[in-house]
């Protein structure tokens, strides 16, 4: 599971920052918290997981463009849309 983490907050360049890494991790204890049920007692469910890594990206997407905001419109294309491995 840590690898998996480590591969959703890594950047195009291939850095991985601790602040990615506390950010999810806090995105994905509130989402617990919501679900209230632990699958195989497991600390955090795949479901708090997959909620949280949307938040994620929102937040990214958000602090990118707070820097870049020409960039909007291309980012724009993207909402709403899924990635399907996930």
């Amino acid at each position: 599971m840590i690898d998996w983490l480590l591969q959703r907050i890594t950047d195009g360049l291939g850095g991985k920052y601790p602040r990615e890494f506390i950010n999810f991790a806090n995105y994905f204890k509130e989402a617990q918290e919501e679900i209230e049920n632990f699958e195989d007692n497991c600390l955090i469910s795949g479901m708090a997981v997959k909620k949280a890594f949307s938040k994620v990206s929102e937040v990214k997407c958000d602090t990118y463009l707070s820097e870049f905001p020409k960039l909007r419109k291309h980012f724009d294309r993207f909402k709403g849309k899924r990635y399907s491995s996930i």
